[in-house]
C-alpha cells in the first residue's frame, strides 16, 4: 500500500483510503509519521480513522487535535476539514466496532464542546449530525446519550433553525435521561425548541412527529411541573391540520394537547 501512495495515479481519495488501511495495520508510529511527510495530500483524518480502528490511543489524540484545529483554521480549510471529520465519524460497518468507536469519538467531541468558547461551539455543532448518525438503531449507543447533555443544550440554543438530525435524535436523548437529570431550564429549552420548530409550516412531517414524541417523553420523565412556568406552549389547530392533514390529525393533536396541559 505504501508503494501505491507514490504512484502518479493515486489521487486524494485514493490516498485517503490507503492511509486508513496503513494506519490500521502499521505498528510502528514513527514509520507512520515519516510516511505522512511524503504524502502530498492532507491525510490526518484518514490516519486518525485507521488508528481508531486498530484501537491505538494515538487515534484519540489525533481526533482531539483535529477538533481543536477545526475551530482555529480559516473558512475554506474549515469546510474541507469538516467534511473529512464527518467521514471519520462514519463507522456504519459492524466490522468497524461502531460502539467502541462511538465511545471514543463522543468522549473527544463532548470534551471539545465543553471546553470551547461560544464561537467554537457553533463550529463544532456542524459535526453533530454525523456523530448522531452512528447512534441510530444502536441501543448500546443510545444508552450513552445522557453524556451529551451539554452538547444538546448548545444544539438547541444556537438561535438558528435546529438541525433535523438533532431533532430526530431528541426523543432518544430525552428517553435516556433520568428525572433527576432534567432541570427546569433544560425542559423549558426543549419545549421552546420543538414548539418553535413546529410553528414553522415548512417543517417536514417526520420532524414534527419527533418533536411531539420529545414532548411526550419529557412529560413522562420530568419531575418538574412545566405548567407553572412562564411560557406559552402550543400551536394552532389550523397549523396542525396543515401539517398533519385533515384525515390523520386526531391522535397526534390529542397527544400534543395532553402533553401541553
Amino acid at each position: 500500500m505504501e508503494r501505491c501512495l507514490g504512484s502518479s495515479h493515486c489521487d486524494e481519495h485514493c490516498a485517503y483510503l490507503l492511509c486508513v488501511g496503513i494506519a490500521n495495520h502499521l505498528e510502528d508510529m514513527e514509520q507512520l509519521k515519516l510516511l505522512k511527510k511524503d504524502i502530498r495530500y492532507e491525510v490526518d483524518c484518514a490516519i486518525a480513522k485507521g488508528l481508531l480502528l486498530s484501537g491505538k490511543r494515538e487515534g484519540v489524540e489525533m481526533v482531539q487535535e483535529l477538533l481543536n484545529r477545526l475551530c482555529s483554521v480559516d473558512e475554506a480549510e474549515r469546510q474541507k476539514l469538516c467534511a473529512q471529520l464527518c467521514d471519520l465519524f462514519d463507522f456504519d460497518n459492524a466490522v468497524n466496532d461502531p460502539r467502541r468507536i462511538f465511545n471514543q469519538l463522543s468522549t473527544c467531541y463532548v470534551t471539545a464542546v465543553n471546553s470551547a468558547n461560544q464561537a467554537a461551539k457553533d463550529i463544532l455543532m456542524s459535526l453533530l449530525p454525523a456523530l448522531l448518525k452512528s447512534s441510530v438503531n444502536n441501543l448500546a449507543v443510545e444508552q450513552q446519550f445522557h453524556e451529551f447533555k451539554t452538547v444538546f443544550r448548545v444544539a438547541l440554543s444556537t438561535g438558528k433553525d435546529i438541525q433535523p438530525a438533532v431533532l430526530s435524535a431528541l426523543p432518544r436523548y430525552v428517553a435516556g435521561l433520568q428525572p433527576s437529570d432534567i432541570l427546569p431550564e433544560d425542559g423549558l429549552q426543549i419545549i421552546k425548541a420543538v414548539t418553535a420548530t413546529m410553528d414553522n409550516t415548512n417543517t417536514p412531517m417526520i420532524t414534527v412527529l419527533a418533536c411531539l414524541e420529545s414532548l411526550e417523553l419529557l412529560a413522562q420523565r420530568a419531575s418538574y411541573d412545566f405548567s407553572d412556568s412562564d411560557i406559552t406552549i402550543g400551536i394552532e389547530t389550523s397549523m396542525m391540520k396543515s401539517v398533519m392533514g385533515e384525515g390523520g390529525i386526531n391522535h397526534d393533536e390529542k397527544r400534543y394537547n395532553k402533553i401541553c396541559r
